[in-house]
């Protein structure tokens, strides 16, 4: 019998989504999506089949969910209007929403457009703000308040899945209502990090780049991996701090909208530079 999912974790980008759609896939009662996200709900894969939707669960299994952070990008053309739809297919089921210092969720997610996105898109993203708005995290999540309660969301901090990951898992697994689960070592492992970007798109997309990678593809992501190489080849390919003056911009920007996530949900995100 098809199935739907009973949560989804809606973003934010850059804030450990692919981590713990991992670790949730990790408890036996969980059901994960393979890819981890499907869209179903905003952009080109929203005109796909609800059949389409719902092969992608275990109807075995009692927990079902997938990770789509484009459902938490309403100021984007492509993925405005996530809320309404996710609510109109499953008004009952539970949110996650994972967050993080807004400053340093920006400072990734720019870094993280140079290597999956291209050329065309980043100069949308900067003409359009899209680095600062996907981390306005009251005003992303205001979106689905108008659908959903306030009882069905559960925002995670990144800091906490980091530094207190079997706590912060078994939270969220009394969360959804499943059992928790008592060894660390389930989790033990970080997904998408950064070691793992290797080469640019734009670079990925060069014929020279091509050849070499599909001859002699090991080669080419250690040459690519070299400091001297990316310094020469991709000068901006590693985060670089921000100055004094770009973080007091940034806070500046992000304060009020946190400000509002603190009201709402009652925590203070003392960690967080804003």
């Amino acid at each position: 019998m098809p199935a739907l999912p009973t949560f989804i974790t809606i973003g934010a980008m850059k804030c450990g989504t692919t981590s713990l759609h991992d670790y949730l896939s990790r408890h036996p009662s969980f059901s994960m999506s393979q890819p981890k996200e499907l869209d179903f709900f905003v952009g080109r894969c929203s005109s796909n089949s609800m059949e389409w939707y719902c092969s992608h669960f275990d109807a075995s299994k009692q927990f079902r969910g997938e990770s789509s952070q484009n459902y938490t990008k309403a100021h984007s053309p492509l993925y405005a209007g996530a809320a309404e739809r996710v609510a109109s297919v499953l008004p009952n089921c539970k949110l996650i929403y994972l967050v993080r210092d807004p400053i340093a969720r920006y400072q990734s997610h720019k870094l993280e457009t140079l290597y999956g996105e291209t050329r065309r898109d980043i100069a949308w993203a900067k003409e359009n703000n899209h680095y600062v708005k996907t981390g306005l995290y009251y005003y992303q999540l205001s979106h689905y308040l108008n659908y959903f309660s306030l009882e069905q969301v559960m925002v995670v901090d990144l800091a906490d899945l980091k530094d207190r990951r079997l706590d912060t898992m078994n939270a969220i697994f009394r969360f959804l209502g499943a059992s928790e689960l008592d060894n660390p070592g389930v989790f033990d492992f970080q997904s998408n990090s950064f070691a793992e970007k290797v080469a640019p798109r734009f670079i990925r997309e060069n014929i020279a780049y091509r050849v070499a990678n599909r001859i002699a593809p090991k080669l080419t992501a250690s040459v690519f991996s070299s400091d001297r190489v990316r310094r020469t080849l991709m000068p901006n390919s590693r985060p670089t701090p921000l100055t004094e003056g770009e973080k007091d911009r940034l806070s500046s920007i992000f304060e009020p909208d946190v400000n509002k996530l603190r009201k709402l949900l009652g925590r203070d995100f003392s960690d967080w530079a804003v």
